[in-house]
């Protein structure tokens, strides 16, 4: 480590120190702030997207158990009969959960997790890329703020001229780094801000077509289990609707002005 390298590190040092113990703060440019509001939203919508998506990933690896261990349950609690509409209804249950799952391992989570949590991770990891920048900059932004600080006592002392000129040439140097820095962010900011909409429109269209295709195989899947347990269950579901028995159950009915009125006074007890 060279003595120049040795000063600048004690320098950004110094720096941290006071804006940590005397809340000193960097000046950057309204410009420089705007870019970085837009690397912060960019990152935090995106990752949360992503967490999000993950997360719906998880909950149908549960649904696809519950349903295989539903259809067990039913299989043995239909063990014995031979005739009538619940024969078949243990093992076609099973054979509907086997199905779904099926489905949703080989087909649906395969293709969901490489064609919208892959790409998602890809954009996350470009966006991130430009934390280097952002680091650079910081790291010439203390070199500046202190040099910029050393003029000012030096011009205020008015003794020097020759310690005054050099600091002059060694703000404008770093000023043209930091200009420089600046430029290049700015420049890989406005075209992660450009691809965000494809980048997360097209994740977002995958997962509608994939959902969409989900459930529409469940249906036909649990139609094949509806008419499968007989006659009696096919006339009550002619075309998948709530069957309606002999005996509702009795609930208390409510108007949605009803439920406004019970929803708004609950909301003045808060």
């Amino acid at each position: 480590m060279t003595l120049k390298v040795i000063k600048h590190e004690t320098t950004k040092l110094v720096e941290k120190v006071k804006i940590k113990a005397f809340g000193d703060s960097i000046e950057n440019s309204p410009e420089y702030e705007a870019a970085v509001a837009k690397y912060e939203s960019m990152k935090s919508n995106v990752t949360n997207f992503c967490r999000s998506s993950e997360e719906i990933i998880k909950q149908l690896n549960e649904l696809f158990s519950t349903v295989s261990q539903f259809g067990d349950s039913l299989e043995k609690s239909a063990h014995g009969l031979t005739n009538g509409d619940g024969a078949n209804l243990g093992q076609e249950l099973n054979n509907f959960a086997e199905a779904i799952s099926k489905s949703g391992d080989s087909n649906l989570i395969n293709r969901y997790n490489q064609c919208v949590i892959m790409p998602l991770k890809k954009f996350i990891s470009d966006i991130e890329a430009v934390n280097k920048d952002m680091k650079i900059h910081y790291d010439n932004m203390l070199i500046l703020t202190s040099n910029l600080a050393k003029l000012e006592k030096l011009k205020t002392s008015n003794k020097n001229p020759e310690k005054i000129a050099e600091y002059e040439k060694k703000i404008e140097n770093r000023q043209k780094i930091v200009n420089d820095i600046e430029e290049n962010f700015f420049a890989a900011i406005d075209s992660l801000w450009a691809r965000r909409i494809t980048e997360v429109h097209d994740p977002i269209m995958v997962f509608a077509t994939l959902f969409h295709q989900f459930i529409k195989s469940a249906y036909e899947k649990a139609g094949e289990v509806r008419l499968s347990i007989g006659p009696t269950c096919d006339r009550q579901l002619p075309s998948g609707d709530i069957p309606q028995f002999e005996e509702p159950v009795k609930t208390q009915k409510m108007s949605l002005t009803g439920i406004k009125d019970k929803i708004l006074k609950n909301d003045g007890k808060k």
